[in-house]
């Protein structure tokens, strides 16, 4: 409570997730970059000499590293991007089986060799959706073993379900998010997925939308929060990205660049809400010369 450091351990991540028994889950080294260990050393010696590296968000080798710093499992086999380096790939979130939201609440029965569910990259050509190659967001799952269960979700297969208008979509495709470096769009900038988990809605109703495997999911650069049927593909439920007068979403309140979107679990105040934290700032398509649709100098919840 002092602020003070009473533990550390050898691993960086985006996020980094603490386990049951004090284990941790996180990356050994990002896209672009090498991550601190204690001490202040970089795995793989002294960076090279010259500019630093383009940050791609992009985790190399996905590790779960034990308290004393033992590590007790990797993945790093998704993708290799045309580099000859395969990498996980692994960005903003993940789910280890047992915990939906990533943190605690009670009545969770953590697996304690589970599988996980990765939010990844994948570059792509879509010439549907842009001209240029887009960075799209992946879903897949890996066992224990560190291998492909063979349950993969590609956003780009959807985006004729994500709503946007004939103005967003024209401004997709001439993709304002286009990084000159990278060659490369990132178009939906997802930055949370999760399991929704056990909750009321399907429980009292048999809501196949609120399907507990069901997966849920948060666009940043779009705008929308949606609900995956993970049966299916499809999107089962969405909120956004249009909030305008005649829309249910109008009552909410436009997103900006909104995160963590979540379902609160059973046994919280509020279960069975979908609680997000609303950013701000600059986002969504479909703006006058490029720019992002909706401005916002505040955040909130």
């Amino acid at each position: 409570m002092n602020g003070e450091v009473v533990h550390e351990w050898p691993i960086a991540g985006m996020p980094v997730k603490m386990l049951p028994g004090g284990s941790v889950l996180g990356s050994k080294r990002m896209r672009g970059g090498q991550g601190p260990t204690p001490g202040g050393q970089l795995p793989g010696g002294a960076p090279p000499e010259g500019p630093p590296p383009i940050p791609w968000q992009d985790t190399i080798e996905f590790v779960q590293i034990s308290w004393d710093g033992e590590e007790e499992w990797f993945t790093c086999c998704w993708d290799d991007d045309e580099t000859g380096l395969m990498m996980s790939r692994q960005h903003h979130d993940y789910q280890r089986e047992g915990n939906p939201m990533g943190y605690y609440a009670p009545g969770q029965e953590f697996v304690k060799q589970g599988k996980t569910l990765v939010l990844a990259h994948k570059n792509k050509l879509v010439p549907e959706i842009s001209d240029k190659k887009i960075k799209d967001d992946v879903i897949y799952e890996v066992d224990w073993n560190g291998n492909l269960t063979g349950f993969e979700w590609h956003a780009a297969d959807h985006f004729a379900e994500f709503g946007f208008d004939e103005s967003a979509t024209e401004a997709i495709y001439h993709s304002p998010q286009y990084d000159e470096d990278k060659e490369v769009s990132d178009w939906l900038h997802t930055n949370s997925m999760s399991l929704l988990g056990k909750n009321h809605w399907y429980d009292e109703t048999g809501d196949e939308r609120f399907n507990p495997e069901n997966i849920i999911i948060s666009s940043r650069n779009a705008n929308f929060i949606a609900i995956i049927n993970r049966a299916t593909g499809d999107i089962v439920w969405r909120v956004g990205p249009d909030f305008s007068e005649d829309t249910p979403e109008n009552n909410l309140g436009q997103f900006v660049g909104q995160h963590h979107a979540h379902m609160i679990p059973n046994g919280l105040p509020g279960e069975g809400n979908i609680l997000v934290f609303d950013n701000g700032g600059k986002s969504g398509y479909g703006g006058s010369e490029g720019f992002p649709r909706y401005t916002r100098d505040y955040s909130r919840v």
